[in-house]
């Protein structure tokens, strides 16, 4: 199936702190997919667990509705198939991360924001977006990129009833 996502928004976005779980490897070792067995699905449900144990900690930061996955590309993920994958929610002053977390932090600039729309959710949507970049003179691969879930997206058994977003920096 050859999929056209809708032309995306491009903003300029401030710095943003996140704190949460990392994972780096094959996440699709286990299983390819959206499968709460595979290694982002694992991460999901630590992560998920550790917000649930630790209220006090988490309440501010889940105040936003907001909760990201960041998948980060290396210089051997082409070669081994590696590559890092962090969930988290934002959060506010890294000095008050407990030590059981990671914190990733999205750096200001302009970036795409490509809303995805059930299926297209679970479709190859990295491959159209790498096509958007080629088409509008940005680079098709970039060091990031990360999902954004909030109160749209109804699970991995409602996926048709799903819409998340997609953001990618934008690098000429």
């Amino acid at each position: 199936m050859d999929l056209r996502l809708d032309e995306p928004m491009q903003t300029d976005y401030e710095q943003r702190l996140l704190a949460g779980l990392d994972f780096f490897g094959d996440p699709m070792r286990t299983g390819a997919g959206w499968t709460e067995e595979n290694e982002i699905g694992r991460l999901w449900k630590r992560f998920m667990a550790w917000l649930e144990a630790h209220p006090e900690t988490s309440r501010e930061a889940c105040a936003s509705g907001q909760m990201y996955e960041v998948h980060v590309l290396h210089p051997e993920t082409e070669e081994t198939g590696e590559w890092e994958v962090f969930v988290g929610l934002p959060f506010p002053v890294v000095a008050e991360l407990p030590a059981t977390l990671v914190a990733k932090v999205l750096p200001a600039g302009p970036y795409a924001c490509f809303t995805l729309h059930g299926e297209e959710i679970t479709a190859d949507w990295p491959l159209a977006v790498s096509a958007w970049l080629d088409e509008h003179g940005y680079r098709p691969r970039t060091p990031f990129s990360y999902e954004l879930y909030d109160g749209r997206f109804k699970g991995v058994d409602d996926i048709a009833g799903s819409v998340i977003e997609a953001h990618v920096p934008l690098m000429r």
